[in-house]
Protein backbone atom coordinates (compact mmCIF):
# COMPACT_ATOMS: atom_id res chain seq x y z
CA UNK A 1 0.00 0.00 0.00
CA UNK A 2 1.17 3.01 -1.18
CA UNK A 3 1.20 6.43 1.27
CA UNK A 4 -1.69 8.87 0.84
CA UNK A 5 -1.83 12.41 2.11
CA UNK A 6 -4.38 15.38 1.34
CA UNK A 7 -3.07 18.82 1.55
CA UNK A 8 -4.27 22.13 0.48
CA UNK A 9 -2.27 25.08 -0.12
CA UNK A 10 -4.39 28.32 0.13
CA UNK A 11 -3.24 31.59 0.23
CA UNK A 12 0.69 30.66 1.34
CA UNK A 13 4.04 31.04 0.54
CA UNK A 14 7.13 28.77 -0.16
CA UNK A 15 10.24 30.22 -0.36
CA UNK A 16 14.18 29.76 -0.06
CA UNK A 17 14.02 25.70 0.58
CA UNK A 18 17.39 23.82 0.12
CA UNK A 19 18.73 27.72 -0.72
CA UNK A 20 21.80 26.72 2.23
CA UNK A 21 24.77 25.64 0.87
CA UNK A 22 24.87 21.70 2.22
CA UNK A 23 21.92 21.13 -0.33
CA UNK A 24 23.19 23.91 -3.55
CA UNK A 25 26.43 21.76 -3.12
CA UNK A 26 25.19 18.16 -2.11
CA UNK A 27 23.12 15.61 -4.28
CA UNK A 28 20.07 16.50 -2.67
CA UNK A 29 17.01 17.72 -3.91
CA UNK A 30 15.72 20.80 -2.41
CA UNK A 31 12.04 21.36 -4.17
CA UNK A 32 9.95 23.82 -2.21
CA UNK A 33 7.26 21.25 -2.92
CA UNK A 34 7.54 17.29 -3.33
CA UNK A 35 5.03 15.26 -4.14
CA UNK A 36 5.17 11.57 -4.09
CA UNK A 37 2.71 7.59 -3.84
CA UNK A 38 -1.06 8.76 -3.79
CA UNK A 39 -0.26 12.18 -2.58
CA UNK A 40 -3.14 14.47 -3.68
CA UNK A 41 -2.24 18.55 -3.20
CA UNK A 42 -4.07 21.20 -3.86
CA UNK A 43 -2.40 24.69 -4.49
CA UNK A 44 -4.75 27.76 -4.69
CA UNK A 45 -3.71 31.53 -4.37
CA UNK A 46 0.05 30.98 -3.88
CA UNK A 47 3.47 31.71 -3.74
CA UNK A 48 6.14 29.32 -4.68
CA UNK A 49 9.67 31.17 -5.57
CA UNK A 50 12.99 30.56 -4.85
CA UNK A 51 13.81 27.38 -3.97
CA UNK A 52 16.80 25.22 -4.91
CA UNK A 53 15.76 23.04 -6.95
CA UNK A 54 12.36 22.54 -8.53
CA UNK A 55 9.63 24.96 -7.01
CA UNK A 56 6.91 21.56 -7.49
CA UNK A 57 7.79 18.41 -8.28
CA UNK A 58 6.84 14.71 -8.14
CA UNK A 59 8.45 11.70 -7.30
CA UNK A 60 9.16 11.13 -11.16
CA UNK A 61 12.43 9.66 -12.48
CA UNK A 62 11.86 12.62 -15.39
CA UNK A 63 11.95 15.00 -12.19
CA UNK A 64 15.52 14.02 -11.40
CA UNK A 65 14.37 10.82 -8.31
CA UNK A 66 15.80 7.68 -8.87
CA UNK A 67 12.28 5.97 -9.04
CA UNK A 68 8.49 6.62 -10.14
CA UNK A 69 6.20 6.61 -7.04
CA UNK A 70 3.76 9.43 -7.50
CA UNK A 71 0.21 8.50 -8.49
CA UNK A 72 -1.42 11.01 -6.85
CA UNK A 73 -2.62 14.03 -7.93
CA UNK A 74 -1.93 18.07 -7.93
CA UNK A 75 -4.41 20.18 -8.60
CA UNK A 76 -4.40 24.88 -8.81
CA UNK A 77 -7.18 26.87 -8.16
CA UNK A 78 -7.19 30.95 -8.52
CA UNK A 79 -3.76 32.34 -9.04
CA UNK A 80 -0.74 31.05 -8.26
CA UNK A 81 2.80 32.15 -8.97
CA UNK A 82 5.69 29.53 -9.29
CA UNK A 83 8.63 31.79 -9.93
CA UNK A 84 12.84 32.11 -9.69
CA UNK A 85 13.32 28.65 -8.40
CA UNK A 86 16.03 26.11 -10.19
CA UNK A 87 18.70 28.29 -8.16
CA UNK A 88 20.76 25.58 -7.83
CA UNK A 89 20.80 25.26 -11.57
CA UNK A 90 20.15 21.32 -11.62
CA UNK A 91 16.97 21.90 -13.83
CA UNK A 92 18.63 23.88 -16.54
CA UNK A 93 17.15 22.41 -19.60
CA UNK A 94 14.93 20.31 -18.25
CA UNK A 95 11.95 22.59 -18.97
CA UNK A 96 8.74 22.12 -17.07
CA UNK A 97 7.70 18.39 -17.81
CA UNK A 98 3.91 17.60 -17.52
CA UNK A 99 0.41 18.52 -18.01
CA UNK A 100 -0.02 21.41 -16.33
CA UNK A 101 -0.64 25.26 -16.74
CA UNK A 102 2.88 26.20 -15.82
CA UNK A 103 5.34 24.26 -19.25
CA UNK A 104 6.02 27.67 -20.45
CA UNK A 105 8.32 29.34 -17.63
CA UNK A 106 11.86 29.25 -17.28
CA UNK A 107 13.82 25.99 -16.48
CA UNK A 108 13.10 23.64 -13.05
CA UNK A 109 9.60 25.38 -12.07
CA UNK A 110 7.24 22.63 -12.28
CA UNK A 111 7.63 19.04 -12.69
CA UNK A 112 4.64 16.64 -12.75
CA UNK A 113 3.25 13.97 -14.80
Amino acid sequence: MKDLAVAEVRESTITDNGTDSDCLQAESICNGISVQDESQVALTDSLVKGNADWGLASVLKRCGFSKDTFIGQVSFFDRNVIETNNQSGNQDGQGNPGQHPFNNLTDGQVCLP
